[in-house]
């Protein structure tokens, strides 16, 4: 049976005797101390091998959070890439710049002093050269070849 929001807030912040760990769906499981910490696991094979993923803490990663991280997952596993790697890698990128931002700055810097013509131009060369090809990649990762 599949977990619920209202399941979740009856069990965390307060004292816990019931299974340890509860599955929810797709290697989507909680984790639950005696102290009501209830916190969020990803079970999953890969090469052969069990492996086990914390994906954070219950309220800080909701149940439609944790449910979306899944797909994300698998989709690592699919292309043979260790998911707790992928995490890691996935999580270290944040707050870092990706080509669509880089445009959209430049565009609020610049637009003052372009024609608005100029800026359409822009745009359209964006959407249709830039944002496609380069769909939410890093700058950093971006090589001249």
């Amino acid at each position: 049976m599949s977990l619920s929001d209202t399941q979740l807030r009856s069990i965390s912040g307060k004292p816990y005797t019931g299974k340890p760990e509860i599955a929810d769906r797709d290697g989507l499981s909680v984790r639950i101390s005696n102290a009501g910490t209830v916190t969020w696991q990803y079970r999953f094979r890969f090469r052969s091998s069990v492996g086990q993923l914390t994906l954070g803490r219950d309220p800080d990663v909701k149940l439609s959070e944790a449910r979306k991280f899944v797909p994300e997952l698998r989709s690592a596993l699919a292309n043979d890439t260790d998911p707790r790697v992928y995490w890691k890698q996935r999580n270290t990128r944040r707050g870092k710049v990706n080509v669509r931002y880089c445009c959209e700055q430049f565009l609020l810097k610049q637009g003052s002093s372009l024609k608005p013509g100029t800026i359409a131009t822009y745009q359209s060369c964006f959407r249709v050269h830039l944002f496609d090809a380069f769909n939410d990649r890093l700058v950093d990762d971006i090589t001249l070849g």
